[in-house]
């Protein structure tokens, strides 16, 4: 329930920052290029940055675990979480074609294969990424091969009306 609070209280400081704080993730990435793609369905943010370095996976599903530095624009390991005031599911893939997925039905998936009884307050699922591979995302997302010259993708699928009005 801890978690579940902190994961949600994050989102709430952070909700409309998210496009800003992509920004700042791709421009400590060393990326020279970005790109913004919005479909009926999705916002895919995408950058020729270095990728996901597994120091910045650890801070995507945590708070304050970031690996940067001080002397990168963001290092509070907070920033992605603005990306949950847009959508309740979203999804990362890096150079290597792995990625990282994020929903409350992946999170349950795993708690109860793990034998571990999901909270009643709800799941923070925010901080249990499922492993994904980016061909398998392609099956279901065709979009997603069209961007396959860049080295980071994070797809934003819009939240659904049900998620609105929570």
């Amino acid at each position: 329930e801890r978690d579940l609070r902190s994961a949600r209280s994050v989102t709430r400081d952070h909700i409309d920052r998210w496009f800003y704080e992509l920004l700042q993730n791709s421009d400590d990435a060393g990326a020279s290029t970005v790109e913004v793609h919005i479909t009926d369905t999705a916002i895919y943010f995408c950058d020729d940055g270095e990728g996901l370095l597994p120091e910045a996976v650890k801070s995507v599903w945590g708070t304050h675990l970031s690996g940067k530095t001080s002397e990168t624009i963001g290092h509070k390991g907070v920033g992605f979480k603005a990306v949950y005031g847009i959508s309740d599911t979203p999804y990362i893939f890096t150079v290597d074609g792995e990625g990282l997925a994020f929903s409350e039905e992946r999170a349950r998936a795993w708690l109860q294969q793990e034998g571990i009884s999901p909270p009643e307050q709800g799941i923070p699922y925010e901080w249990i990424p499922a492993f994904m591979t980016r061909s398998t995302a392609e099956d279901d997302d065709p979009y997603l091969r069209t961007l396959r010259d860049l080295n980071t993708v994070i797809c934003l699928p819009f939240k659904s009306e049900k998620a609105k009005k929570r």
